[in-house]
């Protein structure tokens, strides 16, 4: 009898345990919202990030090419490549030159995949996680893309992200349960039911900003999820709710808009309101982030106050370019893609002699040693150029 009554209290504890981080979106509410200012002076990059490397990336081999960065990950003389549109992850070496593709492992063997949709990196390990889609799959790699092994799932992941002990996902749930749950997978057992941190269903189908939910920072990640205003934060399989911002105006209440189709979202005058936070970079001080409008915004951490700014200008180098990605590897990085049509204009009005005083002098600032070797033999089919940054 007290064996039987020790192994029913035990089941129900872990029962308890198993659900006690589950909670749906509204139990995660932040008391006191923070207004939005919106200002009328741009943003400018320097304001914000320091240093600005690049990373200038082999296109010698054609499995090196890359169709669309999706997100960066660097390692112990390592960068890779989520090149979703290309369909693989790209590795290449301290030095940018390729090292290996996961392009090899395309196929319905079971050891391939036929979609990749995600990955992240874990530096202690040296192990790479990429989650594959068709069939649902992590597949884990070393740093030299080698298949480790290949755990069979259940279910898809639209992103992910990870820390020391977790992979986090958003997951997206049956037909008959419309919604999304943010999900903790344990990489030590990957084969494991996940663990729910936090359910949603104030979601309207297929309508998606552009950017990522989920974006690396320190120890944890941050998440920032459509239809919501607040800003979480997981570390250790925990969420918590941090930031819950008031765009008053210009953001839009869910009970206004629950019920319509995507089309209908996008015709009316709601869909041209902010209703998605997207790509967070954080600091110690400072969250940068964007939205499915043309808004950027800072949030002082100290202060606690934000802004809003319609208007990006990326001064950190010439012709500038907003198309930013996550950076999962190293701590408060900001990277943006440089695309080969800028660094053809660069070079061409660099070399040319009639160009007016003003703009040379400008141009010029931009030029060093590094950059001169890099235009020496660049070419318009090669890779974009990395520019990776700090926040500050």
């Amino acid at each position: 009898m007290v064996n039987r009554m020790f192994y029913i209290g035990l089941f129900l504890l872990l029962m308890m345990s198993s659900c006690i981080d589950k909670k749906t979106r509204t139990e995660q509410v932040v008391s006191n919202p923070i207004e939005v200012d919106f200002v009328k002076d741009g943003l400018s990059g320097s304001q914000i990030l320091q240093g600005g490397r690049i990373v200038s990336l082999s296109s010698k081999e054609d499995e090196a090419l890359i169709a669309e960065m999706d997100k960066l990950l660097v390692g112990e003389d390592r960068y890779f490549v989520m090149d979703r549109g290309g369909n693989k992850v790209i590795a290449f070496n301290g030095e940018g030159e390729y090292v290996a593709s996961t392009a090899r492992y395309v196929g319905q063997g079971p050891d391939n995949y036929i979609r990749v949709i995600d990955a992240v990196i874990d530096n202690a390990s040296k192990k790479l996680y990429v989650h594959c889609d068709a069939p649902y799959c992590m597949m884990v790699f070393d740093m030299n893309l080698q298949l480790l092994e290949k755990i069979s799932m259940d279910y898809y992941m639209r992103e992910v992200a990870d820390d020391d002990k977790y992979i986090y996902g958003i997951r997206v749930k049956d037909a008959s349960d419309f919604g999304y749950e943010l999900v903790a997978l344990d990489k030590s057992d990957l084969s494991a039911s996940p663990r729910v941190l936090l359910e949603y269903s104030e979601v309207i189908f297929g309508a998606r900003a552009i950017g990522k939910s989920l974006s690396p920072y320190g120890k944890g990640v941050n998440v920032c999820l459509p239809f919501d205003d607040t800003i979480y934060q997981i570390s250790d399989g925990k969420i918590i709710a941090q930031y819950s911002l008031d765009f008053g105006s210009k953001g839009v209440d869910y009970s206004d808009i629950k019920g319509m189709s995507v089309r209908e979202l996008y015709r009316s005058t709601y869909g041209q309101r902010i209703w998605s936070l997207v790509n967070i970079y954080s600091s110690d001080s400072t969250l940068f982030f964007g939205c499915n409008r043309e808004y950027s915004f800072v949030l002082n951490r100290n202060t606690g106050v934000c802004s809003g700014y319609s208007r990006y200008d990326n001064d950190l180098m010439p012709y500038s370019t907003n198309q930013t990605f996550p950076v999962d590897g190293l701590d408060n990085a900001f990277a943006y893609a440089w695309p080969s049509s800028y660094v053809m204009t660069f070079k061409r009005r660099v070399a040319d002699e009639n160009l007016d005083a003003d703009w040379k002098k400008h141009l010029e600032k931009y030029m060093n040693a590094e950059m001169e070797k890099i235009l020496d033999g660049y070419e318009e089919e090669d890779n974009p150029l990395i520019i990776l940054c700090e926040m500050k």
